[in-house]
């Protein structure tokens, strides 16, 4: 499963690509989990394509850059702790 981290322009932040177990489609309850955690930081789960690809994206602009960049380290250090612990 790869999820891909765009700012609120849709410009490629980071792409984290994730070898786990269970490789068939992305499951519901797994998508609403990321998306609650995507929310929590300011962002959501603009969509989801074939191929597992899920792709989050900021929501705002209204933050510093300094808050930017820590909430975009807690999104993926959350999504790190959920996901490697799948």
């Amino acid at each position: 499963m790869k999820i891909q981290i765009e700012n609120y322009y849709g410009n490629d932040i980071v792409i984290i690509d994730y070898c786990l177990r269970d490789k068939s489609e992305i499951k519901e309850d797994v998508l609403k989990d990321i998306e609650g955690i995507a929310n929590e930081k300011g962002y959501n789960v603009a969509d989801v394509e074939e191929g597992a690809l899920i792709r989050v994206q900021q929501e705002n602009v209204d933050n510093t850059e300094e808050e930017e960049t820590k909430a975009l380290i807690e999104l993926i250090a959350d999504l790190n702790n959920y996901l490697l612990n799948f």
